[in-house]
């Protein structure tokens, strides 16, 4: 056995400080990763429950015209294993539909556009699907930069639901 032949048996494998530098380099990779997909993952939820209760308000509409009753989108009142949400009901109670929300997420805002009608936490639409009044629910997560806004025009019952940056003038 030569010379060479010793030094080639002895530079198989990487030192020990190649192996952590490696591995380092690994962990900063997968930490930016996993930041970026928590952060996606959030404005998906947020997105997704402002989308459904903009359905759910549309479903509202359709039961007060197929009924031609009342009907309530109440956002002071959700299932009791979560912590927000909302509930569809007509005017002598019966709930229709109860949604929670995923965790972290929040209304941060309603109102409505016409003192002495409605109420701030709940928007009624009538047996032709019109409401007395325009109303608006902002949708917002702490961790997200996202808010997404439902807005119903009263008159028309017109639905439109808009995403902006938190940081937006």
């Amino acid at each position: 056995m030569g010379h060479d032949e010793e030094k080639m048996k002895r530079k198989r494998g990487f030192s020990l400080a190649e192996l952590l530098v490696v591995i380092g380099i690994i962990g900063i990779i997968l930490a930016l990763a996993l930041s970026s997909y928590r952060r996606s993952r959030l404005n998906y939820e947020l997105r997704l429950t402002a989308r459904q209760c903009a359905a759910d308000i549309e479903y509202a509409k359709s039961i007060a015209l197929k009924n031609a009753s009342d009907i309530t989108v109440d956002l002071a009142r959700w299932p009791a294993r979560y912590q927000g949400g909302y509930t569809i009901r007509d005017s002598s109670n019966r709930a229709y539909k109860e949604v929670g929300y995923g965790a972290g997420i929040s209304v941060t805002s309603y109102s409505y556009t016409q003192a002495g009608y409605g109420h701030t936490d709940y928007m009624t639409f009538y047996s032709n699907c019109t409401s007395a009044c325009d109303y608006t629910v902002s949708f917002n997560s702490s961790a997200s930069p996202k808010i997404f806004t439902i807005s119903v025009k009263g008159i028309t019952g017109r639905i439109r639901l808009t995403e902006t940056d938190r940081l937006s003038p």
